[in-house]
């Protein structure tokens, strides 16, 4: 990544005009974990100082490198979990694989799609809004008339089907137990977007995914006709993962954003996420650049690694086009511990890689050695890879549609 590209990044994107957007939009909560992602894995995470206090422990080099490969397994063992291993992984694969039949490979539509397109026959909706009390009832796929039959009444909506093309009985059970509404300025036109969400999907009798949305509320001032969130909670179920994601608004000037991934029915988490947002004056005062003022928080991993960070945003408004590793670095703090000890500071630096500099987030240890992040969570980054960037094969194309389409439809909620 060029130094012009990094700067691109953090400092005409995220401090530009279109900061404003990035407050005002329904989108905070996906615009602040994306940032964070984006900043651990693409190297706007900076030390200020990786000198440490005297009175801070240290963890030796030696140690600390030990631990992090520990912790980078572990991480690396959960994202296959949750992204390729897991029972709601698996599940997805099946819905929504490509499958292919005869020799000549015919391609046919995965069944996931055939049993959302016929939706319609099921769902009853009013210009666009989903009428929940009209839609209530059991539902089982007819695989032969290729539809869905109404069979029998419930207080809830309830779908019955395969979970794959091979499956002779139907296994699968998608039940909407509770559903409500409101009505949100976007763009200046009213919409209705959920408020309340009660959702599960078991297969074999075993939940594989759940999802419950409550306690959402919305500002009643806009920025560009559009309403800004004040409240949600979140939790959702990616057997054997939870997430659990919050947004609290205590002021018009602080947005604060808390993310919780851990395994089901375990007390210890896999990663923690804590974003606090201070903006320069109240959103619907902020006029033109800027606006953003700070960015801090914690990041937690596996759980005994903390990574806390500040990142001073205004300041890096007055940065130029070319900014220098130090001239980035003056503006962020990032120090990872392991318990109570320090492990080192995050910074960035410029590294040789395949005969080309670049700068890049580094590791930079009690003794001053650095590593490159990339290399310190090597396995956590190629399972990431691995999930996105695998391969030419059915699964991913499929993979990546469905995702760009829950991403639709969750920022559509945000």
């Amino acid at each position: 990544m060029s130094d012009s590209s990094i700067h691109m990044s953090i400092g005409q994107h995220l401090l530009s005009d279109t900061t404003k957007r990035f407050i005002a939009m329904p989108y905070l909560s996906r615009r602040l974990f994306s940032l964070f992602a984006l900043a651990i894995f693409s190297g706007t995470l900076i030390a200020c100082d990786s000198s440490g206090s005297n009175n801070e422990k240290t963890l030796p080099p030696s140690e600390a490198k030990n631990t992090l490969q520990n912790v980078d397994s572990q991480l690396s063992t959960n994202v296959n979990d949750l992204t390729s291993e897991g029972p709601f992984a698996t599940t997805v694969r099946s819905l929504f694989s490509n499958p292919r039949s005869g020799t000549s490979a015919k391609r046919t539509q995965p069944l996931g799609y055939v049993l959302i397109d016929e939706l319609d026959r099921v769902l009853q909706t009013s210009n666009g809004r989903l009428d929940y009390s009209a839609s209530t009832g059991e539902y089982t796929w007819n695989s032969r008339r290729q539809t869905w039959t109404s069979t029998g009444p419930s207080e809830n909506v309830v779908l019955v089907f395969p979970t794959s093309p091979n499956d002779t009985t139907d296994n699968g059970t998608f039940t909407l137990s509770s559903y409500t509404d409101t009505e949100v300025t976007i763009d200046g036109d009213d919409e209705y977007l959920p408020e309340t969400i009660d959702a599960s999907l078991s297969v074999d009798d075993t939940d594989v995914f759940s999802l419950n949305l409550e306690n959402t509320s919305f500002y009643d001032e806009q920025i560009e006709e559009t309403q800004v969130p004040r409240r949600f909670d979140f939790l959702t179920l990616t057997a054997p993962l939870e997430h659990n994601a919050a947004l609290d608004s205590p002021s018009k000037r602080e947005f604060r954003f808390s993310y919780l991934l851990q395994r089901e029915d375990e007390n210890q988490y896999v990663m923690r996420l804590d974003v606090n947002a201070t903006l320069t004056t109240v959103f619907n005062n902020i006029d033109g650049a800027g606006g953003l003022d700070e960015l801090s928080g914690a990041i937690g991993l596996e759980p005994d690694v903390l990574i806390e960070y500040a990142i001073q945003a205004e300041e890096l408004s007055t940065l130029d086009d070319d900014p220098t590793p130090q001239q980035l670095n003056n503006h962020f703090s990032a120090t990872v511990r392991y318990q109570d000890q320090k492990v080192g500071d995050i910074r960035i630096a410029t590294i040789t890689r395949n005969g080309t500099e670049r700068m890049a987030p580094v590791l930079v240890y009690s003794d001053g050695s650095q590593q490159p992040l990339q290399e310190v969570f090597e396995n956590s980054f190629s399972s990431f890879s691995m999930t996105v960037l695998a391969s030419d094969s059915d699964l991913v194309t499929t993979s990546k549609q469905v995702y760009n389409t829950v991403t639709e439809a969750v920022t559509a909620v945000f």
